[in-house]
């Protein structure tokens, strides 16, 4: 299983909460780090000016200017747990290809394949082209690809929440985003808060808290903050402008075969890392 994943099938996984802002800056870093902050690459992955954060006026529950600013709303340590907000479809797309490409690296490494190399920009195209795949094609015959998830992914999650195998952690709609505004000023809530605990086959504010980007030109999935519970609770679909401050993501992860010849016709379970960041947190399969 794929870090902070939870199986759907044999070759399909989910992430068990939305991507959060210290996800977005661990990419951001990385791309500042690789190509400059003054860069083009740099400046196109930061999140969309979309309006300074919404809260709800007490008196009428309509939403109101919070006074919280989209930069520091991104940029300060207190909202890090929080959805990442604001991201375009193709952004999220660049950010689930450098993710693909960080997990694999770090998986080479714990295996023993790679060095850590701080300067080495690693993409996975450009190892399949090196002597050190060529040297070792035998031991790796897949690679971790993250994505946007389709209409017909997001359908597949569904199913098993209505059978009951996978949980709904945290709904987090109208009721508990006004209480929560009481107690933090903000009605967002924290990915996967769930009382502290870790729970596995549970999707955390999967109908709530903010909708998700789907592979499809401003559609998305799921309920957010402004919503009731009984207008999430079938996961409905909406068409919305983006970006917007509404709309975070939750990325898919499937598991590529590599075309190999020297590759043995039965493969072990790949076993990924564990890594210190929240980020690469792994839920143990039930």
């Amino acid at each position: 299983t794929p870090p902070n994943a939870i199986r759907i099938n044999d070759s399909l996984f989910v992430d068990w909460t939305e991507n959060s802002n210290l996800n977005w800056k661990e990419y951001t870093y990385d791309v500042g780090r690789h190509f400059g902050i003054q860069s083009k690459e740099y400046q196109e992955s930061l999140p969309r000016d979309v309006g300074n954060v919404k809260r709800f006026n007490v008196d009428s529950l309509l939403t109101q200017d919070s006074g919280v600013s989209r930069a520091r709303y991104f940029l300060m340590p207190e909202y890090d747990e929080y959805p990442v907000t604001g991201i375009t479809l193709e952004q999220a797309k660049k950010y689930s290809k450098w993710r693909s490409d960080r997990v694999f690296y770090i998986y080479l490494i714990e295996s023993g394949i790679l060095d850590f190399n701080p300067e080495h920009h690693f993409t996975i195209e450009e190892f399949l082209l090196s002597d050190e795949y060529q040297n070792n094609a035998d031991k790796i015959t897949h690679y971790p690809e993250y994505f946007i998830p389709s209409l017909e992914h997001f359908e597949l999650v569904k199913e098993k929440v209505q059978l009951g195998r996978f949980l709904l952690g945290d709904l987090h709609t109208l009721d508990e985003a006004f209480q929560k505004q009481l107690d933090t000023y903000l009605p967002l809530t924290k990915v996967g808060a769930c009382d502290g605990v870790k729970c596995p086959a549970t999707l955390y504010n999967f109908a709530g808290n903010v909708s998700e980007l789907v592979d499809s030109e401003n559609v998305v999935f799921g309920g957010n903050y402004l919503h009731t519970k009984s207008e999430v609770k079938d996961l409905p679909i909406h068409k919305v402008n983006l970006p917007n401050e509404m709309v975070g993501f939750r990325n898919f992860c499937r598991w590529v075969a590599i075309e190999n010849p020297l590759a043995e016709e039965e493969e072990e379970e790949i076993e990924m890392p564990v890594l210190l960041s929240p980020f690469y947190e792994t839920v143990e399969k039930e």
